[in-house]
């Protein structure tokens, strides 16, 4: 066996790079060498096999035998002919003649060819031929046009002919003509799926079968009995241009269709150019169809205003050979209840993972596999043909899904990326085969794929609400999402990355959530069912990207509901709530209680604190319902008092996080170093602290300022100090001055004595309080962020005096 052939003009962008190797392949393994074997690597696919290079040209220039590509189901196929209307009509029905047309030109040369490796293709269209006179019907055109014209050939105004042209054009479009002989028949286009069905069973052979499965798949006991693949256009054609017609144009410009022709100009040259890459001149214009986007031409293709579009007649015969491994088949798809027809890794479009226009305008997308071992085409056919990309336990749908099933090693191993190819519309109902990017397969599952494959049922009822015609910012909520479950997939090859990606999609759940909390107040006017809920707590930990904004974040989140019930702080996010008793969200009334508005963080996350203390008082709670399983370090909560966070990401992820079922997760507290916080908010703090002030000696002979939460059925111990509102009300009020004279107040009404001392009359010194650089709004966001047990005694070391361990009882 040789050192493997690189075939650098099989690269595996553009679409049909990735065929011509695949029809390489196909044909020097069927035709030469049954033990060739193909792979790709460095961006190339690679040939091993026992001919060496001029040995594989002389192959494909003097052995290769085409196959039948016969696509008698369309009308471009070369199989039909078109009825000279003007002259017909002009002569009133006497005289029956049909336009030249090259396709058919091009089946008959091939049909009446001598030379031997063409003699079964001559044969298949032969079969082909007669076959369909057996299924067409013979054609009267003066009876065809004449019923339901009444009287045409009396026509004698301008506008009863122009009326009997349009009819005449429009019943002509109904019908495909078929000649045999001298005899016209017809087969009607409006039962097209039937005459498929007709053609696999009366009228190609295993030879010709090969097309027909590439392009088209059958299934029964649907309205629809075919799928037509969109890596070959519409059932093997786009618009007027038919792919296995074309392939018959271009058999000429490469081999001689008559024994005793020479090799026609530019063959050879053609064919280097297509296996390795070498310079082409003088390539044909023709059209590329949707298969080289980069050389179909028109406005812009060139440094002028417009070019040609440029064919290699080889790269096309290479490429059509190659499609035929494509081949469609029918499958069950696992969790659906019936058959679907199916084609090599084709699913649905999905926006995410790069800039295109939108679903609307796609025909569905291809994830073509790169395989890094030498491997067999048999084996290389079953892949394609069997190949699994699952989600689960079930296949993959969309390109978002596929991107799972990748992360998450549901293919075929041997697989070393995917190339992604989305068919966009380009005008009209022309489709371009546009690469979209590259997917390599991780070694091993992504960390963290499980929890995004729940996403799938959430992704799709946003799906369902961006469907019913809802404001545009539904559908960037979406596309934001699926571009972050995109990019997780795709990029997350360590555990950092993917924490990183994870809050990313939180992050994305979140600004989707709020926005359909935006609009609809009445519950039954909402467009989903119920609120976006129901994220396991594996995000809490999976997520965590190790941010300041994640923790504070999660400590708001997960604020714990008083013992009178206070609830969730979700309740003053969005007009939502809770039933405990079957653990769901449900949309309510926009009360009072939902505070969360347009305005920035600061402001929001102090309107929460004025609307929690409020339903705390009404509901008699005996201690401030302001802790947290996830309490905030001192540090996190200097940085955001003194602006050091991005407030957008944190708002963000607190609404994703509202999302989350905590579960039974929870974090041990942290002490920490000494942390500047400012004095005022020390001394703010506490007074809104979920427990009882308590004294205790220390370690070393201080005493140390603790924090109890005893249970109801405990007898309570230490000081309950009573929050006070007016301390809100002057943060408010831009007053923090005032708001701390307030605070201290309450702390010298409950025992405790503060830093400052007395004068000498016995008042108490002033102090300004209010020194530093944060302001009253985040000032009062920060009194909402939880700290944990262990962070009181160091608030207590900032703003007040301790007492010697003997005074304590």
């Amino acid at each position: 066996m040789n050192d493997p052939l690189s075939l650098d003009g099989c690269a595996p962008e553009p679409l049909m790079g990735y065929l011509k190797a695949l029809g390489v392949l196909r044909l020097v393994s069927e035709q030469k060498d049954p033990d060739a074997r193909g792979f790709w690597e460095d961006g190339v696919f690679k040939l091993t096999t026992a001919l060496d290079r001029d040995g594989l040209v002389k192959f494909f220039r003097d052995e290769y035998k085409p196959t039948s590509l016969l696509a008698p189901w369309n009308g471009g196929s070369g199989f039909y002919v078109k009825l000279d209307l003007d002259g017909f009509l002009e002569s009133g029905g006497k005289e029956v003649a049909f336009k030249d047309r090259d396709v058919v030109s091009a089946i008959n040369a091939i049909e009446s060819s001598d030379v031997e490796r063409l003699i079964h293709c001559g044969n298949q269209i032969r079969e082909t031929k007669n076959a369909l006179g057996t299924l067409a019907e013979r054609v009267d055109f003066v009876v065809a046009l004449a019923e339901p014209l009444s009287q045409w050939p009396g026509a004698t105004t301008k506008a009863a002919q122009k009326k009997v042209k349009d009819d005449a054009t429009k019943i002509l479009n109904t019908m495909m003509l078929f000649r045999s002989g001298e005899d016209t028949f017809s087969i009607g286009k409006a039962a097209k799926d039937e005459f498929v069905s007709d053609l696999r069973g009366k009228v190609l052979t295993d030879d010709g079968l090969f097309w027909l499965d590439a392009a088209l798949a059958m299934r029964t006991g649907q309205k629809k009995n075919r799928t037509e693949s969109p890596t070959l256009g519409s059932g093997g054609n786009i618009g007027n241009s038919d792919f296995s017609a074309r392939f018959a144009q271009m058999l000429p410009k490469v081999m001689p269709v008559s024994n005793g022709k020479p090799l026609p100009v530019g063959s050879a040259l053609w064919l280097d150019a297509a296996l390795f890459g070498t310079p082409a001149p003088q390539l044909d214009k023709a059209s590329v169809d949707q298969f080289d986007p980069g050389k179909a031409g028109g406005a812009n293709g060139t440094q002028g205003m417009e070019a040609d579009p440029t064919l290699n007649p080889w790269d096309y015969l290479l490429m059509m050979e190659g499609a035929l491994a494509l081949a469609g088949n029918t499958s069950r798809r696992l969790g659906a209840g019936r058959a679907a027809a199916s084609f090599p890794f084709v699913v649905e479009s999905s926006p995410a993972g790069h800039g295109s226009i939108g679903s609307d305008n796609t025909r569905g997308e291809a994830w073509l596999p790169l395989w890094t071992a030498p491997t067999l085409f048999g084996e290389v056919k079953l892949l394609l043909s069997e190949g699994r990309a699952e989600v689960g336990r079930v296949r993959a749908w969309s390109g978002l899904t596929f991107a799972q099933a990748v992360a998450g090693l549901g293919v075929d191993r041997g697989i070393g990326s995917f190339v992604r190819y989305e068919f966009q519309e380009r005008l009209g109902q022309s489709y371009i085969a546009t690469p979209v990017g590259r997917f390599d397969v991780p070694s091993t599952p992504v960390a963290g794929i499980e929890l995004v494959r729940a996403l799938n049922p959430l992704i799709n009822s946003l799906q369902m609400v961006a469907d019913e015609k809802a404001p545009a910012r539904f559908a960037t909520s979406l596309r934001r999402i699926e571009s972050a479950v995109f990019d997780f997939c795709k990029y997350s090859r360590n555990k950092d990355d993917g924490k990183d990606r994870l809050a990313a999609i939180l992050a994305a759940l979140g600004s989707a959530e709020r926005e359909l909390a935006v609009g609809d107040t009445k519950p039954d006017k909402r467009r989903t069912r119920r609120p976006l809920a129901g994220l396991v707590a594996g995000w809490l930990t999976a997520a965590n990207d190790g941010s300041t904004e994640f923790r504070l974040a999660r400590s708001i989140a997960f604020l714990q509901s008083g013992t009178k019930d206070t609830g969730p702080a979700r309740q003053y996010l969005e007009p939502v709530e809770y039933n405990a008793k079957f653990r769901s969200w449900a949309w309510g009334e926009r009360g009072g209680h939902v505070v969360w508005g347009s305005g920035d963080l600061a402001r929001n996350l102090g309107a929460v604190v004025v609307r929690r203390l409020m339903d705390a008082e009404k509901k008699g709670e005996p201690i401030p319902p302001f802790g947290s399983p996830f309490p905030a370090a001192l540090s996190d909560i200097s940085a955001f008092l003194y602006c050091e966070t991005d407030d957008e990401k944190l708002e963000e992820l607190l609404w994703g996080l509202s999302l989350v079922d905590r579960g039974a997760e929870w974090e041990l507290p942290i002490s920490g170093g000494p942390v500047a916080v400012p004095r005022a908010y020390a001394l703010m703090k506490l007074t809104l602290l979920p427990g009882r002030l308590r004294w205790e000696p220390g370690l070393n002979g201080d005493t140390v300022l603790r924090l109890s939460r005893p249970s109801v059925d405990e007898a309570p111990s230490g000081i309950a100090v009573k929050p006070e509102p007016a301390i809100a009300a002057k943060l408010r009020a831009g007053d923090v001055q005032g708001a701390c004279e307030v605070a201290a107040r309450r702390l010298r009404a409950s025992g405790f004595s503060l830093i400052g001392g007395f004068l000498a009359d016995g008042a108490h010194r002033d102090i300004d309080w209010a020194s530093g650089e944060t302001s009253p709004e985040r000032l009062l966001a920060a009194l909402l962020l939880p700290i944990p047990d262990v962070a009181v005694n160091q608030l207590a070391d900032l703003v007040l005096r301790r007492p010697s361990a003997e005074t304590l009882v």
